[in-house]
């Protein structure tokens, strides 16, 4: 015969969540020139080839071909930038308003995309030619992040022009294509700001480069995610589930008690964690002999550090069903059973061959204690069962007509 003992569920304590998000982002669909986001030097566009400007290749001419894989429709090209009419300003800048942020895991992306090297009608980079990307940390001085050469393969010109991983003026990493890729670099711990600018030098024409969609992430790893932590009371104990989303160096979880009798937490048990998962894990612990009392989690890491959940508390009072008084009985009987919360009540009777004989009770009744009367009168002597249904809990129990 089935018994449920669950009562009822005290739910939810969420921990603090860290997830990877964009803390900044630029993707030149809108014009945020003259402060608006960021402020540039000189941006010109001649009408034929040579150009520093925000724009959707219509009206820009590439002797490599059109740039593709950009985001969106708007991005930033150049080409020839000390051909600005004579301004006598070489190196073209775009520097990024100051961005409020802090961490140890942030991450610099972003897409670049460059003409082709070698024969004819391709571009011609050489040694002058230059795409760098510097950040400034806290207001300090600006430090190279990301810097693009020609690689040097010995004729001085006419070379492409690749990613330059050790800053020493010859590319040496990624060669850029006109279908942008996407570039990245780690950052130092920041505090409290940080700061981007991009310094472009193309020292004649047929030299061209783009960029477009710029961002700052926080890629800091997920600690221990705690999605939910909920309290059952039932007879006897009362049952703890939580579940993790993700965990990090997740040694495990001290279970913590405190009766309602006193304010100090107490350990009861210690359950072992999963380490590192990105997947959902389930945990349980039974704590006997209990139906009331707060609860709380201490999430202890590898390295020692933890943190304690939301508390979630049980009080006294349970959906209970107790044994009738007298019996054996004749003919009458009091069936005592308690109510959690106020609820929906049945209790029924039913034969020894599961038929129902009678309903003693069908109604809403408020949370407590409660009893109600059976006569047995009308019926046989022999065995019968009483059942009482409240919520998702149900409970039978035997008694004994005597006649």
């Amino acid at each position: 015969m089935k018994k449920m003992y669950i009562l009822f569920i005290l739910l939810f304590a969420v921990s603090t969540v860290f997830t990877q998000t964009i803390e900044w982002q630029e993707s030149f669909e809108t014009d945020g020139d003259g402060g608006v986001r960021y402020q540039t030097s000189n941006f010109f566009n001649d009408g034929t080839n040579d150009h520093f400007n925000r724009t959707d290749g219509s009206d820009i001419g590439n002797v490599s071909g059109a740039y593709s894989a950009m985001d969106g429709t708007y991005f930033w090209a150049a080409e020839d930038t000390d051909d600005n009419g004579g301004d006598e300003v070489k190196e073209k800048m775009i520097t990024f308003n100051s961005i409020s942020v802090s961490g140890n895991g942030l991450v610099f992306k972003g897409l670049f995309g460059a003409g082709n090297e070698n024969g004819a009608g391709a571009s011609a980079y050489d040694a002058a030619d230059y795409m760098i990307v510097e950040y400034s940390v806290d207001g300090g001085a600006f430090t190279k992040g990301l810097e693009f050469r020609y690689e040097n393969n010995g004729d001085l010109y006419n070379e492409p022009l690749l990613q330059d991983t050790d800053f020493d003026g010859n590319g040496d990493g990624v060669k850029l294509v006109t279908a942008m890729q996407e570039i990245t670099f780690a950052l130092p711990s920041v505090t409290s700001s940080i700061q981007f600018r991009i310094l472009v030098y193309m020292d004649s024409e047929d030299e061209e480069v783009a960029f477009d969609n710029f961002i700052l992430e926080d890629t800091t790893p997920l600690p221990v995610e705690l999605t939910s932590f909920t309290a059952k009371a039932t007879e006897a104990a009362v049952v703890l589930n939580w579940t993790t989303a993700t965990e990090v160096n997740n040694y495990g979880f001290d279970v913590e008690s405190k009766r309602a009798s006193t304010d100090t937490w107490e350990t009861i048990a210690f359950v072992n964690g999963h380490g590192n998962s990105n997947s959902p894990k389930e945990y349980s612990y039974i704590v006997a002999n209990a139906t009331s009392g707060s609860y709380r989690l201490k999430q202890i890491d590898t390295d020692g550090g933890f943190e304690y959940s939301d508390v979630v508390t049980v009080g006294n009072a349970v959906n209970k069903l107790s044994q009738n008084y007298p019996n054996p009985f004749n003919p009458t009987t009091q069936i005592s059973f308690s109510v959690a919360q106020a609820s929906n009540v049945n209790i029924s009777v039913y034969n020894a061959l599961g038929q129902k004989v009678t309903e003693l009770v069908n109604k809403n009744m408020n949370a407590g204690n409660h009893t109600v009367n059976f006569n047995g009168s009308n019926l046989a002597s022999g065995f019968y069962f009483y059942r009482l249904d409240v919520g998702d809990y149900s409970k039978t129990m035997k008694m004994m007509l005597i006649k």
